[in-house]
């Protein structure tokens, strides 16, 4: 309706201000609901969503003050393993050694230093000197071109070598030698399984004094094994000898030329 003024006019304005005041009311409405609705979508978008939940799993995972290394490691991550304890790293092989110095290894004393446990050293034809007795300490494979083509000698004191490993022992077409006056076996198996074919030994020097070494073949403790197609001549004491509580298969070996007054 229509309001008259005071001189009994009619004029809208009372109209205009209740359509005014309306206008408002809604546009505030509207307003209000856009807050509303902006502050709900912003915490349903995507990038929201993946910061809030990615905080959630740090707090969760966060390890303890005292968990292990190993339970801080990334499942894929593989485990730093300790081989400070271990005799060797490496797999069984072959290598060569000639007498000239060529070859995988200068020496046949760096070739057994070098090795793993079971491999096998391959000597060429010649004289193989050493300096030095050589002590072989793990199981593995000597093989030469036949004992008269292929020899390891040496004028150190005690032995030529001496096997102290626990495994096996092997050596095939290969002769050994004690050269000089010092007191010493040639071939000293402390332990372990020997397996010797087609080898010789000779040169053993036997102690005047003590009455002890120059045997060719000397097999002690428990040794197991055999001996085949060896001979053993020229030393001052057994040629073979099979002591303590070892057990050996001698199978068509000669030992000859005991030398009695071989002593030092």
């Amino acid at each position: 309706m229509l309001s008259k003024n005071e001189k009994g006019k009619p004029t809208s304005t009372p109209y205009f201000y209740r359509c005014h005041f309306g206008v408002f009311l809604l546009m505030a409405g509207l307003l209000l609901g856009c807050g509303i609705l902006d502050s709900i979508t912003h915490q349903l978008r995507p990038g929201n969503q993946n910061k809030n939940a990615s905080q959630g799993v740090e707090a969760e995972a966060a390890p303890a003050d005292n968990a292990t290394p190993n339970q801080l490691q990334d499942e894929d991550t593989p485990s730093t393993v300790n081989t400070d304890d271990t005799e060797s790293s490496g797999s069984p092989s072959q290598v060569t050694v000639s007498s000239d110095g060529t070859g995988d290894f200068a020496t046949l004393v760096e070739a057994v230093a070098a090795i793993s446990p079971e491999s096998t050293i391959i000597l060429g034809i010649g004289t193989f000197n050493l300096p030095n007795p050589l002590e072989i300490n793990k199981p593995l494979t000597l093989k030469g071109a036949g004992p008269d083509q292929t020899k390891i000698a040496s004028e150190a004191a005690d032995y030529v070598v001496k096997y102290t490993g626990d495994g096996q022992f092997i050596i095939d077409g290969i002769a050994f030698q004690h050269k000089g006056e010092k007191p010493a076996n040639v071939l000293d198996v402390m332990q372990g399984t020997v397996d010797f074919n087609n080898c010789s030994v000779s040169g053993g020097i036997r102690s005047k004094e003590e009455k002890v070494d120059g045997g060719g073949l000397i097999f002690r403790n428990n040794t197991t094994g055999s001996v085949k197609n060896c001979e053993a001549e020229e030393n001052g004491w057994a040629g073979i000898a099979v002591v303590d509580e070892a057990q050996l298969t001698l199978e068509e070996n000669n030992c000859s030329t005991m030398r009695p007054e071989s002593y030092s």
